[in-house]
Formats: C-alpha cells, sequence, structure tokens
C-alpha cells in the first residue's frame, strides 16, 4: 500500500451467514436464474458443446450445478413455473411438473448451489485474511453477526461505535489494529493444505537408477525394488576410498527431492 491505511474486514459466524446467502439465492430464482439457465444450455451448439464439457462459465457456482438438468440437451420451453418460487427458503412448488425426476434433480442442484456458495464465501475470508496478514497489512476484524441475526439498528449502531472509534485512534494515535479472530487458525489449515497438495505431487529423482518417481508411494516402492538396491551398491564400491552415504535433498521451489551419494565428511580426530 502507498499510503497508510485504516482497513475494517467485515465478517460473520457461518450460522448468521447461511441464512443471508440462501436469501440471496432466493432472490436470484425470482430474478429467473431458471429460464437465463434454461436459455444458456441451450444455446448455440459450441454453448451446448462447452457446458457438456463444463468449461467456461459452465464452470460458476449456480451454472455448473444445473448441468445434469439442461446439459442433455435444448429446451425450448421452461418447465418450471417460476413464479411460485417462494422467498427465502428457496423451495420451488413445481406442481405443474409431472416429471419427479426433474422436480428432485432441480432441489438437488438448488441445494448444491447453496452448499458450494457457502464453501465460496469461507474460501473467500480465508484468502482475504492470508493476504493481509502475509503483506502485513494491519486491519480491524468488525463481528457483523448480531447485525445478521437481528435485522435491527441497535447492533449496527454498536458496530458503527466500534468502526468510528478505530478511525479516530487512527487518525489520532495511529493505534494497531487487532489481528483476525479466525486468522492464525485459518492460515494454519491453509499451509497444511498447501503442505499436502505438494507431497501428493513431489517428484523424487533417483541418481543412481536416472529415474523419476512422482509420489510418496511411488517412491517407497522404488526404494524396495531389487534393481534400485543393486545400482546403490556399485555406487558404494565407486566411493571405496572415500566413504560416502546417500541422502534426499529437497528443493521447495521445484517441489522435488533428489536422492544421490554424498561424501561423507568425518570429523576432525574421529578415526583415532
Amino acid at each position: 500500500l502507498l499510503y497508510p491505511c485504516c482497513i475494517f474486514l467485515l465478517d460473520a459466524d457461518d450460522a448468521a451467514l447461511e441464512p443471508r446467502l440462501r436469501q440471496r439465492v432466493g432472490e436470484m430464482l425470482e430474478r429467473g436464474m431458471i429460464r437465463e439457465l434454461a436459455q444458456l444450455y441451450g444455446g448455440s451448439e459450441a454453448s451446448r458443446l462447452a457446458g457438456a464439457a463444463g468449461r467456461g462459465i459452465f464452470q460458476a457456482i449456480g451454472v455448473k450445478e444445473f448441468r445434469g438438468i439442461f446439459g442433455q440437451g435444448t429446451r425450448d420451453l421452461l418447465p418450471f413455473n417460476e413464479a411460485e418460487i417462494s422467498r427465502p427458503s428457496c423451495e420451488i412448488n413445481v406442481g405443474n411438473v409431472d416429471q419427479g425426476e426433474e422436480e428432485e434433480g432441480l432441489e438437488r442442484a438448488l441445494e448444491e448451489m447453496k452448499r458450494n456458495t457457502m464453501k465460496l464465501a469461507r474460501k473467500q475470508r480465508r484468502r482475504m485474511v492470508r493476504w493481509l496478514e502475509g503483506e502485513g497489512i494491519p486491519f480491524h476484524p468488525v463481528d457483523m453477526t448480531e447485525c445478521l441475526r437481528s435485522g435491527g439498528e441497535a447492533p449496527f449502531d454498536k458496530v458503527m461505535q466500534h468502526v468510528l472509534l478505530c478511525i479516530e485512534n487512527f487518525f489520532t494515535d495511529g493505534a494497531e489494529p487487532m489481528v483476525g479472530r479466525e486468522g492464525a487458525k485459518e492460515k494454519e489449515e491453509e499451509e497444511k493444505e498447501e503442505e499436502a497438495l505438494l507431497a501428493k505431487w513431489r517428484a523424487y529423482e533417483c541418481e543412481p537408477c536416472g529415474r523419476t518417481l512422482r509420489g510418496s508411494s511411488e517412491w517407497a516402492a522404488h526404494q524396495k525394488a531389487s534393481g534400485h538396491k543393486k545400482r546403490c551398491a556399485k555406487v558404494r564400491k565407486l566411493f571405496a576410498e572415500q566413504p560416502c552415504e546417500f541422502k534426499q535433498h529437497y528443493s521447495r521451489e521445484t517441489n522435488t527431492v533428489t536422492f544421490k551419494c554424498t561424501p561423507r565428511v568425518e570429523a576432525p580426530g574421529s578415526s583415532l
């Protein structure tokens, strides 16, 4: 950042945030989301092919969940009565539809869309906190849980008092903001996920055998192979005059472990 900033990170408990996200899905349905999806999946041949393969916009939340309903072919007529969609529960009355499978498929797609929307909210929260803390940017977390639950002015006034106090401190004495209430925990979870992904795709280069293995399971099996053991024994013979030992050297840059023979360096006086 070029200049000192007073940054606020609005947050809320999942239990309070989920009903608001579900309500948003209901509003999207009332504005004609189902009809737009039918037109999107039933468009040009290129659009239908992209929808079947799940490419481009068809990967987006609110689109990909309905592939099983609209992705099988063109639908010129919309079989669902959007006027009977209730809000905010997002329950849909499709009594004018005779095909029970379509009704169940639509309900499953809507529920999956709600779950994916909630997952995205959690992911965005983790990424924002991680970016701010990683860049060393101070910020004030603002808990909006009570505001979402009550919808009244009293909780909002309390939040605004906290916000105005932080702003006043920022302009007067430059008080340092608090840290995120879930920042440290979420950062640790992100690091664990990243390490698990690195371990899954880690490359193992075996210099004695001249091979590259992918993943810890494949590397473990290679180490037990008789061919690998024989080649390691030959390398040891080449270094008969100077004892060596096999070591693994890990490079995080390339996510590669190199297995090679390294001359053993004995401590002074160890031969006495």
